[in-house]
């Protein structure tokens, strides 16, 4: 039998529920009435440290979702404090993510460090019971069972890019580890399932395991503290659900740039692009232009940190894969020197260690060596490759893929290629503003909703 689960159930209100206005999706303006729970009534307000309150006393785990700006990752942080409290000891409070840079965001670790999943890794047996069970039984899994058993509470951020696979597999996992005799363990997973899911799998709600552990229940976080013009508020909001709205439209032709005004920041602002391919075209003409086709003298350029190699120095840092900066400068051996903004230093951090060239209040600036770097030969399967090399790519360009979970400070979108649900509202929420978003593309139809978990997401029941 499948590891999946198709509910489609209708919205049950709660006790002391709230009617919200939200938009529908199934026209143009419609919208629909939903009850509010009373959690959500609070976090609507802000009141973060009730809302975390009510959630421990529920002693159940927890589904919180909402739009873009809603509070999630605020809501994470209050309730990883308040947990922490609780339940204090060492590795009893644990937040896990699927990328680099949602860990850097929310303050944790990958899900698959955690979890013990190598590179790539993909399930050898389709029983989640039976794939956990023979991981737990190798030698390299000892100390990674140690670690499971301490957990009393794990917090998942952005769960709409964790697999439906992978999430069975993580809870088999840590219930095998654990035994019955250890306390019980609280999952509280943060996402919208509306934004890009996972590359190869099913989102996480369809797994059989995802009722187990939160039923047909989710905290609905409906308010507003990203975006403060209520027009853009509104039009993501109309994306989101997959709509192409008078206020979308209105959005777009506020932001549209062409002609001479996309040529004068064409070279200067962070494009972000559905495809690998035009990515690549992007940083190419922006890299040659700046060097004329040669190799570049010292030049002050936007890059994107790859994959640190020292794990030390990334996590002493906070610098992670996806990690975006500028070279500001060259060592006399020809060492770049990286600058990220909007980047505050870790405590107990000096200058000099760990790369740490120079640093102020809101940003840091760090020494980034050749590093040795291996790649998979895909014509030899088996082998790779070893080279030296500086540990970041040309950043000018990035996919939409590769941005979620990003804030950033001023992008320009080209949008009429977007090719899954999710793509369109991922790209425009990634700017708090909107007269620091530019559209050079789009297409109406490109907007897309995944109709499955646009049913889903109507049909929890508030709390």
């Amino acid at each position: 039998m499948p590891d999946t689960l198709i509910a489609l159930a209708p919205p049950t209100p709660s006790f002391d529920a709230e009617p919200v206005v939200q938009p529908c999706g199934d026209d143009g303006e419609a919208t629909r009435t939903v009850h509010q729970g009373v959690i959500g009534k609070l976090a609507a307000q802000g009141k973060w440290d009730e809302v975390c309150e009510r959630l421990w006393a529920r002693n159940s785990s927890a589904f919180i979702t909402g739009g873009p700006g809603a509070g999630k990752s605020t809501l994470l942080r209050h309730l990883h404090a308040y947990l922490r409290q609780k339940l204090p000891g060492d590795g009893t409070v644990v937040v896990v993510a699927p990328t680099g840079t949602s860990v850097k965001t929310v303050g944790g670790i990958t899900f698959h460090f955690f979890f013990g999943f190598v590179r790539d890794y993909e399930p050898a047996l389709a029983n989640p019971t039976q794939e956990a069970a023979t991981l737990l039984a190798t030698s390299r899994f000892e100390p990674i069972k140690r670690r499971l058993r301490k957990v009393r509470a794990l917090l998942l951020d952005e769960v709409s890019m964790f697999g439906a696979d992978k999430l069975s597999i993580m809870y088999e996992l840590l219930s095998q580890a654990r035994g019955a005799s250890s306390p019980p363990c609280l999952w509280f997973a943060f996402g919208d399932f509306l934004q890009l899911g996972p590359f190869k799998s099913p989102m996480a709600f369809p797994s059989l395991r995802w009722p187990k552990l939160f039923g047909n229940k989710a905290l609905d976080l409906t308010g507003q503290f990203r975006q403060a013009d209520p027009d853009f508020t509104h039009a993501v909001a109309d994306a989101r659900v997959g709509q192409c709205t008078d206020a979308v439209l209105q959005l777009v032709d506020a932001c549209w740039v062409d002609g001479n005004k996309y040529e004068q920041i064409k070279h200067k602002v962070f494009h972000l692009m559905p495809h690998h391919k035009t990515v690549l075209k992007q940083n190419r003409k922006c890299l040659d232009r700046l060097s004329g086709g040669q190799l570049p003298e010292p030049f002050r350029a936007v890059y994107k940190a790859m994959l640190n190699h020292d794990r030390d120095l990334s996590q002493a840092l906070g610098i992670c894969h996806g990690s975006i900066g500028e070279i500001v400068a060259y060592e006399p051996d020809g060492t770049p020197v990286v600058r990220l903004e909007n980047h505050v230093l870790p405590a107990g951090v000096e200058r000099g260690a760990f790369g740490l060239r120079n640093a102020g209040a809101t940003w840091i600036e760090v020494l980034c060596p050749p590093v040795p770097f291996t790649a998979r030969l895909l014509a030899h399967p088996g082998l790779q490759a070893v080279r030296t090399q500086v540990p970041f790519v040309v950043g000018w360009a990035d996919t939409i893929h590769m941005s979620q979970s990003l804030s950033v400070s001023e992008a320009v979108l080209d949008l009429a290629e977007c090719f899954e649900p999710g793509m369109v509202n991922t790209a425009i929420n990634r700017v708090p503003d909107k007269a620091s978003l530019f559209i050079k593309s789009f297409t109406p139809s490109r907007i897309i909703a995944d109709p499955l978990a646009l049913s889903k997401n109507r049909g929890w029941e508030r709390l």
